[in-house]
């Protein structure tokens, strides 16, 4: 993933947005410890309980807004609230995120993908009965080769970010739960933010890390974990922040020092400070890739956290359902700067469902055929022995039996595939076929059906 794909973080407090009307006010922080979203972006938001509008421009290809939830229901079924947003990008409205019922932070209130590169103004305009409206902070792609100072956010998959063998994904958390494991960062800037989730399945003990910057001494920080009374995750976490360093280009390694009993160190995304403005858009080729994989490494804990992970997790957060790959985020991940994310988990290039129908159908049809084959010989092998015996006894008369009665008395009623099938699966038992069924039938169809 290039550069090209870092977002620049705007605080509500910068400069550079535009509030317009008389109901705005700065808040530091009320609404921090509520929900489980982690606080507010530099513990500030901007407010208003009127008819206002606020707008800002950039020159980019991309842009997010991001606020607090704190709203009313009007209605039983929520289709009715206060307040309520649309936002629009060069006065073309592009409408907004679905609300959410209680108090969070960090929620997207909307999103203007795919803009064509060049000047842009987005507003977002309020309509408020009463209820307050929170503006936290936007993030956008700036135009490619641009000059951006300021916080730029990083996401998990970034080239620059290097993993060791031991890190897997948990929806979209990267976790390591082996001690000793390691991520390298490279990077440009003067400070590093390092965010992740608390996850509600893991083990809720605290444990420990370091990191090192440009291989000087390591820094403790604590992980600090979750509360025993709460299985709930908690993400939008800073587990850790480096003290500010002189700007230019520096290496940090991160090292877990916990283990499978205590919580798990994850990694969701990065912010970077950047006084010069070129981390934003670079995109060279990032030097000393850490080691391959040991590959008797133990693998990240069991899947069995994806689950409620996924169920407790906004559907924006999250790789759509129908994804053949959805299975490989709860498996051991290895990442490179030279290569995508890989996993043992089927991938569309090398699974191939028809191979398999086709080997189950050419094993059925050669069961069939066999059946088949050994009715005949029975059948003839029965009637040569009636002639043969014939010939042999005397002419004492014996009484006649109609072929009809026969099956009446001796043979169950004919297979019907809508009713005994359905029986004998329920039953637990298989329904008795005639053999002269199987002679007389349309082959691996008439059995399997």
């Amino acid at each position: 993933m290039a550069g090209s794909d870092r977002l620049v973080i705007i605080d509500d407090t910068d400069p550079s947005i535009h509030y317009s009307g008389q109901g705005w006010f700065l808040d530091r922080g009320s609404t921090d410890d509520a929900g489980n979203f982690g606080p507010t972006w530099n513990r500030t938001s901007h407010g208003t309980r009127a008819s206002d509008s606020v707008s800002f421009s950039f020159e980019g290809t991309h842009v997010l807004v991001f606020g607090a939830m704190q709203i009313t229901k009007l209605n039983s079924d929520g289709t009715l609230f206060d307040p309520t947003w649309e936002c629009f990008i060069d006065d073309n409205n592009v409408g907004a995120q679905k609300p959410f019922f209680a108090v969070e932070n960090g929620w997207q209130l909307c999103e203007a993908p795919d803009l064509a590169d060049g000047p842009h103004e987005i507003t977002i305009r309020v309509k408020t009965a009463g209820g307050v409206f929170w503006l936290d902070s936007l993030r956008y792609r700036p135009s490619p080769g641009a000059s951006v100072p300021g916080s730029i956010y990083i996401d998990n998959n970034d080239p620059a970010i290097q993993y060791d063998g031991s890190w897997g994904k948990v929806s979209s958390v990267m976790r390591t739960t082996r001690k000793g494991a390691i991520v390298k960062v490279d990077f440009v800037g003067t400070r590093v933010q390092w965010f992740g989730w608390y996850l509600g399945e893991s083990p809720h003990a605290a444990a420990l890390g370091t990191y090192t910057v440009d291989g000087g001494s390591p820094v403790s920080f604590v992980l600090k974990g979750l509360s025993d009374s709460t299985n709930q995750t908690h993400y939008g976490q800073q587990l850790f922040a480096t003290s500010p360093l002189p700007q230019g280009p520096h290496s940090i390694i991160v090292t877990y020092n916990g283990g499978d009993a205590v919580t798990p160190l994850t990694l969701r995304f990065l912010v970077v400070t950047d006084t010069s403005g070129t981390f934003v858009t670079q995109s060279n080729p990032i030097p000393n890739p850490l080691a391959a994989p040991d590959s008797s490494a133990p693998s990240p804990a069991p899947s069995s956290e994806s689950t409620p992970l996924l169920s407790s997790v906004p559907s924006s957060f999250l790789p759509p359902v129908s994804s053949p790959l959805i299975l490989s985020n709860t498996l051991p991940i290895t990442s490179t700067v030279s290569s995508p994310i890989s996993s043992s988990a089927p991938s569309p290039e090398t699974f191939h469902p028809h191979r398999t129908s086709t080997l189950i159908g050419a094993i059925i049809g050669g069961v069939i055929g066999g059946l088949t084959l050994l009715a005949a010989i029975i059948f003839f092998y029965r009637r040569r022995r009636i002639r043969r015996q014939a010939v042999l006894e005397d002419q004492t008369a014996v009484p006649f039996m109609h072929s009809q009665d026969l099956h009446s008395q001796d043979l169950p009623p004919p297979y019907n595939a809508s009713s005994s099938a359905l029986e004998s699966n329920r039953s637990g038992t298989k329904p008795l076929i005639p053999i002269s069924l199987v002679t007389r039938g349309t082959g691996g169809n008439t059995l399997l059906s």
